[in-house]
């Protein structure tokens, strides 16, 4: 029985040395996982993917007024819907963006604190109006003829372009 015993315990040391070697594995995870997310870098890509989403987003809806110029209102309701998907996907990836502009500023990754926080604040603001855009399109969507929420939605798109180029400038700014 002793020798059972000792067997035993010998399993419990053996265990909690694993145990003990799975969460340093795990927290070495997670600290490159966290660098990652901080990584100003990666930041600038997602701003990239975002700026990508935005040029769609014009293109779309030129198309969608040329349709309405041509009198062909179902046509520029598809093209409304189509800007309102990639103004869905602009606000998630400006919300990816935010989170890792904000995680900079925290992590102190910057060299320009002021431009880091300029960055944050057009990033929120570009957040905002691509997610108000996407209610623009949805408008149009059901309505492709109304002069005044194209009028909204022309204006939105010109301050989310300025914001963007914003964006940018305070970004590169702040790593410089």
């Amino acid at each position: 029985m002793s020798h059972r015993i000792k067997y035993r315990g010998a399993g419990s040391r053996q265990a909690a040395g694993l145990q003990a070697l799975r969460m340093l594995l795990l927290s070495l995870l997670m600290l490159l996982a966290h660098g990652a997310w901080a990584d100003p870098v990666v930041a600038e890509h997602e701003l990239e993917t975002a700026k990508g989403n935005h040029a769609q987003i014009i293109a779309l809806h030129e198309v969608a007024k040329a349709q309405l110029q041509a009198g062909q209102p179902n046509g520029a309701a598809f093209g409304f819907s189509a800007a309102q998907v990639k103004a869905r996907l602009m606000s998630a990836r400006l919300a990816k963006v935010l989170g890792q502009n904000v995680d900079t500023l925290q992590r102190g990754l910057y060299t320009d604190a002021a431009a880091q926080q300029r960055a944050i604040d057009h990033n929120e603001a570009a957040r905002q109006l691509a997610s108000a855009l996407e209610g623009h399109f949805a408008t149009l969507v059901m309505q492709p003829t109304s002069q005044t929420e194209l009028a909204l939605t022309d204006a939105a798109l010109a301050q989310l372009a300025l914001h963007m180029a914003q964006l940018e400038q305070a970004m590169l700014a702040a790593q410089q």
